[in-house]
């Protein structure tokens, strides 16, 4: 928390870069979006705790230090290097995050930019997001140890985005069998995904939007199946271009046991 404490320091010095004093009013000022503010309190009271920023007054606050991101961002990196995905993932979002106070960089669009594989080495590679994954694969085996042979497997995963958890997921199943669909409100992600798990012939890739109706969108209702939610849908009425990924995020596998 301390860099983020001044990540936030520096994105105050930015964005009112002669102001002695910081209000919630010269931030708005300088372009701030009242949206920003609960995320901007927190920020703020980071910044507080670890002695970058002063709280003079309830809603006045000055600069104690000169903010140093980039020294906290390299020791963080040096001091941890196994979770350098997730470092990396962080640092990048607070270097921008003046411009995303401002409205002007929309945060969701960092991780997940088409020139960087940022967001896949994150989703695949970082402990908070491998954990439950993980558990999704072994109640997923447990499902299938129990699945009749003669019927199919069909599973729906739900939100697969970058597809962490399919890749995980793939390799347990029986291919002769399986019928799985990879689905996101996303179709940037499903054009990735067809490149990415070419080896698998059991998998169709098609757009689910949680808002609609499923049989509108063409998925038909089976009496029996496996559901993987592993990755909340935005919720309804949210504008979301098409790289913009779920807003909330977990892991769950669900299973429907077949009727006679």
């Amino acid at each position: 928390m301390q860099t983020v404490g001044h990540f936030t320091a520096a994105a105050i010095r930015e964005l009112v870069p002669d102001a002695h004093h910081v209000t919630m009013s010269n931030l708005h000022a300088a372009g701030v979006r009242s949206s920003q503010d609960r995320l901007l309190h927190h920020l703020l009271d980071a910044a507080v705790r670890h002695g970058v920023l002063a709280l003079e007054a309830p809603g006045r606050w000055r600069l104690t230090e000169e903010p140093t991101p980039e020294a906290m961002f390299s020791a963080l990196l040096a001091d941890f290097p196994g979770d350098a995905v997730m470092t990396v993932t962080y640092g990048t979002c607070g270097q921008h995050l003046a411009s995303v106070l401002r409205g002007d960089t929309d945060p969701l669009e960092l991780p997940f930019s088409d020139s960087d594989a940022m967001a896949t080495r994150f989703y695949d590679g970082t402990p908070v997001t491998t954990r439950p994954i993980l558990l999704a694969r072994r109640l997923l085996e447990h499902s299938v140890a129990h699945w009749p042979q003669d019927r199919p497997l069909r599973i729906l995963e739900v939100g697969a985005g970058t597809g962490a958890t399919t890749a995980v997921l793939l390799p347990g199943l029986p291919p002769q069998r399986t019928h799985y669909s990879y689905t996101d409100v996303s179709p940037a992600f499903l054009t990735r995904a067809k490149s990415r798990f070419t080896a698998y012939d059991f998998i169709d890739y098609q757009v689910l939007d949680l808002d609609r109706g499923p049989t509108a969108q063409g998925f038909l209702r089976h009496r029996g199946g496996v559901e993987c939610v592993a990755r909340h849908h935005r919720p309804r009425g949210d504008p979301a271009p098409d790289r913009r990924p779920a807003r909330r995020r977990r892991t769950s596998t669900r299973a429907r046991k077949p009727q006679p």
